[in-house]
Parts: structure tokens; sequence; C-alpha cells
């Protein structure tokens, strides 16, 4: 395996960091030397998530989901960014 991805739908965002089975996931992946991204769902509280993930040590990166919900082709073959939460996210990713 190269890599872990902790995918997180019905349960609160804390399951990340308060859930047993995320807890065991997160361990075995360190054990391993395994890189553990996280993926989450576009939501009001993004950016937070973000920078919550990205102060926590224990893992490589954050997964913006779903790309069909916020980037868009223009009519010249082009993309954009068409969610302003998920422009936020970038930016703090940029000046990181």
């Amino acid at each position: 395996m190269d890599e872990g991805i902790l995918r997180i739908y019905q349960l609160p965002f804390d399951a990340v960091f308060d859930d047993d089975v995320s807890a065991a996931m997160i361990a075995r992946c360190q054990q391993q030397g395994i890189p553990l991204t996280v993926n989450r769902y576009i939501n009001p509280e993004y950016g937070q998530e973000f920078e919550r993930v990205r102060g926590d040590g224990r893992f490589s990166g954050f997964i913006l989901y779903e790309t069909a919900g916020f980037l868009k082709f223009d009519e010249d073959g082009g993309c954009r960014l068409s969610n302003d939460t998920v422009a936020e996210v970038c930016q703090m990713m940029k000046d990181d």
C-alpha cells in the first residue's frame, strides 16, 4: 500500500480524531510509514477542517472533494473554481 485515505461521510468531522476505527488506521499507517490523507466533502467549515488536518502531523494531505462540485470548464476550454469555500482552502494551501 502506498497511501491511506480517511473518508468521513456520515460521521462528524471530529471522528477523524476521535473514532476508534480512525485511530487504529492512523496508528497502523504510522507504524508502516504509510502517508495518510483526509478526504472531506465541501462544507461551510471546510477552511477550519483543512487547518486542523494540516496542523496535525499525522496527516500528509487533504483531498478537495468532490471536484465536479467546484471545478467548471469555461467556453474557451479552461477551468475555473466555482466555489468560494474551496477557493479559500486553495489559497490557504498556496500560502503554506
